[in-house]
């Protein structure tokens, strides 16, 4: 997370350190944790095997876990809906997301105030802060409720899911990235700068090869092609792009520095 960390055990239990502010860490205490403590997940699905196993987790001041019977859970800061619960408060012990009950989810990512939640199917939903774009719904409102991300017409199931600062970045099962949300220093790598309200496919700079990963930072993107090729595009403004000869860029860059033979 921004300002904690997550890790899970070889049983499946999670477990947290650092600041405590708003909840991240799960504890009733809102106190810092110096050492490892365990985060107790509760109403998940009975009957299921080992259902409260966490599968996988994401988190930035706020946090989300799946379990091995697709139960989203979450907890830390609320304050724009992110946790979609339907409020717009923090809470310091992990809810399960009763919106998503019916979902199987199989993956999950943070962004600085708003979610992407994967389901098995290949369908995405998203919720908190959407003023930018970046729930991917052609009105530009924030939702404390899971939305669907409105997808184009006739496109692949959604393999990953990457949400950055105010941007989202989507992985299609056929190779196809998708970016919406905020277009500031070419984060979403259309070519440009301006906001996506809805996903668009990345359709230059990526060469021919499949991408097979994704990742999203507060402002900038990463893709890794299925030919082992790392390609960058947003805000340089650190140096995250692995290159030193633009402020930004707005298309998709090869990192020379991580070619393989």
């Amino acid at each position: 997370g921004r300002m904690h960390t997550l890790a899970v055990d070889e049983s499946g239990a999670l477990l947290a350190w650092g600041f405590g502010k708003n909840g991240a860490t799960g504890q009733r205490s809102l106190e810092d944790a110096l050492t490892p403590v365990k985060i107790e997940l509760r109403g998940s699905t009975a009957g299921s095997a080992n259902p409260g196993r966490v599968q996988t987790v994401a988190c930035s001041d706020h946090c989300l876990a799946v379990t091995a019977d697709g139960a989203v859970y979450a907890w830390g800061l609320g304050a724009s809906g992110q946790l979609g619960f339907g409020d717009l408060l923090s809470h310091s012990k992990p809810r399960r997301v009763e919106a998503l009950r019916e979902v199987r989810a199989v993956g999950v990512s943070t962004g600085h105030s708003h979610s992407l939640v994967l389901s098995e199917a290949g369908a995405v939903f998203a919720f908190g802060r959407g003023t930018s774009g970046q729930l991917g719904r052609k009105v530009l409102e924030s939702s404390a409720l899971p939305v669907p991300v409105e997808m184009p017409p006739n496109q692949a199931a959604i393999a990953q899911v990457a949400a950055g600062g105010d941007h989202s970045l989507l992985l299609g099962v056929n190779g196809v990235v998708f970016t919406f949300g905020s277009g500031d220093f070419g984060v979403l790598g259309q070519g440009g700068t301006l906001p996506s309200p809805t996903p668009k496919k990345i359709s230059a700079g990526l060469g021919i090869e499949r991408v097979t990963a994704i990742s999203a930072g507060f402002l900038h993107s990463i893709v890794v092609t299925v030919v082992r090729q790392t390609f960058t595009f947003g805000s340089n403004s650190s140096l995250q792009l692995g290159e030193t000869l633009h402020a930004y860029s707005s298309v998709p860059r090869l990192v020379y520095g991580l070619l393989v033979g």
